[in-house]
């Protein structure tokens, strides 16, 4: 396949202006996959989709210049109620909301993804995909969510992340003391050492507490419910417990380089170097 886009062909600015990350189109309603490869030139075969949202940050589609030619665009998907329920309660990565879809059912599918030139962009009839601020940012960290998630070794993130979790799913949406406990803290990040790929590594966790008004038991009862959080897992050889275990913080405890020397879970979906 020979054709190529001419990326330097006149674009309409004022048109390209008004893109937002997030907004989309119905005008274009195929994906493009390669089928196979002839001759060493990839061969394209086109999917039939709703149409595509625009996933580059708005800063990059407005930005012109050498090598700001193209943004990234991400398909719509039709999806069942059941999944749209998974999407809206954060527990997949693999798609996100639309404040304002074209149909209830549609989302975006962030598994899937290609380049669209700007000069192709600007022609084409902008929907509005969010009208504030506030849910065009969880959408940025939808994007960030699955792109950016820490790939804990497997046999960490399976026996030791894996049974932890099961006993949060169980506690965390109980009106009880342990669901009130899991509810008061903001995240857990993991800290190891002397890095992850070490032969012997010790690991800590971070538990990073919400506000004072906004923890629904309190710290000591917080600790408790951690402790046996990790009552009765088992760890692989390899790793060691840090002492202590856990640390309990508040974001202004943790300093720039707690921060850097640790890692969040995403305990809604675990990810492992393997998957």
């Amino acid at each position: 396949m020979n054709s190529t886009v001419d990326a330097s062909s006149d674009i309409d600015k004022s048109s390209l202006d008004k893109w937002r990350q997030g907004d989309y189109t119905v005008d274009i309603k195929q994906f493009l996959v390669v089928d196979s490869v002839e001759d060493g030139e990839l061969v394209p075969f086109g999917l039939d989709v709703p149409g595509f949202v625009v996933i580059s940050q708005t800063c990059d589609i407005v930005n012109f210049g050498p090598g700001k030619e193209h943004v990234v665009v991400c398909p719509l998907r039709e999806v069942t109620e059941s999944f749209l329920k998974e999407i809206q309660s954060g527990r997949t990565p693999v798609a996100a909301k639309l404040q304002h879809p074209p149909k209830a059912n549609l989302v975006i599918d962030l598994n899937r993804m290609m380049t669209v030139p700007k000069s192709v962009l600007s022609t084409l009839k902008r929907e509005v995909g969010f009208s504030d601020d506030a849910e065009r940012n969880r959408f940025g960290e939808a994007l960030a969510r699955k792109h950016g998630r820490f790939a804990f070794p497997d046999d960490f993130n399976d026996e030791v992340l894996g049974a932890i979790r099961s006993k949060m799913q169980k506690w965390h949406d109980r009106d009880s003391d342990n669901g009130k406990a899991l509810r008061s803290i903001a995240s857990i990040r993991a800290t190891a050492a002397p890095d992850w790929d070490a032969k012997v590594v010790e690991v800590g966790f971070r538990a990073i507490l919400h506000p004072q008004d906004r923890r629904l038991v309190s710290n000591e009862k917080i600790n408790d419910v951690l402790k046996s959080l990790f009552d009765g897992v088992l760890w692989p050889a390899k790793y060691n417990r840090a002492s202590p275990l856990f640390i309990m913080q508040t974001l202004a405890d943790l300093s720039a380089q707690d921060y850097v020397d640790s890692m969040p879970i995403d305990w809604d979906y675990l990810s492992s170097s393997s998957r």
